[in-house]
């Protein structure tokens, strides 16, 4: 097959391109890298959030969280209108199937690849579970090690398959070449996916499997500045880490498998806890003597037996016993005040964790990676 310019006919029968209208276009997006550090990923990320896309980055899975990670990342996709990978790493071929080769991976012979590597085409199935489907983007580069007479590094992008999206293949050495034209099409209003495919493989490195015969358009979304309230009863000191003003957006770490447990219970013993608006299992607070001034909920949370404020382990339980809608409701919140651009999933992993200590250091509180109980009922409410 001429794959730089092969077309699949299913497409051309679409009248029209996919345009963002009223409701701006979903886009879902994992950045992976399997080889060494590449520059390239953070042009990749930069354009990706001009594009207001929920980014999952991962660097250097072993076999077991690179399956992890797209499994999570295929979860995501289903709900977003356009999904996309970008993949760095040794692009290995088996017979008729590729593989991408995980970090650290001990190839002895060729079986190896059906084993511990992930198939080329799971990450363009994933990409096209997404509702107008999407494109895979790999820079294969050398695994650094001799391989068995049975495999061999990929030159070219692996044929059409049914079911799942381009996959464009840049051979070792291209990978800036590929984010520099990927960030040249999201400068201006909008991206055409085709279109980019189309300018990439005008390049003698990139081949591309197939070319969707309809126009597949990203409107970039109008700059928005979001606005935080304190809560009521004012601004607390750093210690109470209730302080709550904008931020500026400085949370875009690296994110591996998520470590939190996803519905896990609340260790706070029944008889010692009451709800709240918020649905948390919060410690009981001792009513204030006649005459006193009411302490809000907000400005202190203690435990009532020791008369302290809950410890960082206590914290970390009752966050992660929160329910999966919850912990999306937070990453929600993240997002809207510009300090998180991972995957909205209800999965607390690094990159989670790396915004709420941005937000927390925006507010002056105790720089934790875990939200204070009323942190959390300020996003939640």
């Amino acid at each position: 097959m001429f794959k730089k310019i092969a077309f699949i006919g299913l497409f051309l029968l679409s009248p029209i391109g996919l345009i963002a209208q009223e409701n701006q276009i979903k886009i879902v997006a994992l950045v992976l890298t399997t080889a060494e550090y590449n520059p390239s990923s953070d042009n990749i990320l930069a354009a990706l959030d001009s594009l207001n896309a929920q980014t999952l980055r991962v660097d250097s899975p072993n076999a077991s969280e690179l399956r992890a990670v797209i499994k999570r990342f295929a979860a995501v996709a289903i709900d977003n209108d356009i999904a996309l990978v970008f993949a760095d790493g040794p692009i290995l071929k088996l017979g008729e199937r590729e593989f991408l080769a995980p970090s650290d991976f001990d190839l002895r012979r060729g079986t190896d690849l059906l084993t511990r590597a992930i198939p080329l085409s799971a990450l363009a199935r994933a990409t096209a579970l997404a509702g107008d489907g999407g494109a895979v983007f790999v820079h294969s580069s050398d695994l650094g090690k001799p391989l068995p007479d049975e495999v061999h590094l990929v030159q070219l992008a692996p044929d059409f398959r049914s079911g799942t999206s381009p996959v464009l293949l840049g051979q070792a050495g291209s990978a800036m070449a590929m984010a520099e034209i990927f960030e040249t099409h999201t400068d201006g209003e909008e991206m055409d996916l085709s279109r980019l495919l189309t300018d990439l493989i005008s390049r003698v490195e990139f081949t591309v499997s197939y070319i969707p015969g309809r126009s597949m358009i990203i409107k970039k979304p109008a700059l928005v500045i979001p606005v935080i309230t304190a809560p009521a009863g004012g601004i607390s000191n750093a210690a109470d880490q209730d302080a709550v003003k904008p931020g500026d957006n400085s949370a875009n770490a690296d994110e591996n498998i998520p470590v939190n447990g996803e519905d896990g219970t609340n260790v706070i013993p029944e008889a010692q806890s009451s709800r709240n608006a918020g649905g948390l299992n919060l410690p009981q607070i001792q009513s204030p003597a006649a005459g006193q001034p009411v302490v809000e909920p907000e400005l202190e949370i203690v435990d009532a037996e020791a008369g302290k404020p809950l410890s960082l382990e206590v914290l970390e339980a009752l966050q992660s016993g929160l329910s999966r809608a919850d912990k999306r409701t937070i990453q929600h919140g993240l997002r809207d005040v510009g300090f998180y651009s991972g995957l909205i999933d209800g999965v607390f992993g690094n990159q989670t964790k790396a915004a709420i200590e941005a937000y927390q250091r925006s507010i002056d509180a105790d720089v934790t990676g875990v939200l204070s109980v009323s942190q959390m009922d300020g996003f939640l409410n």
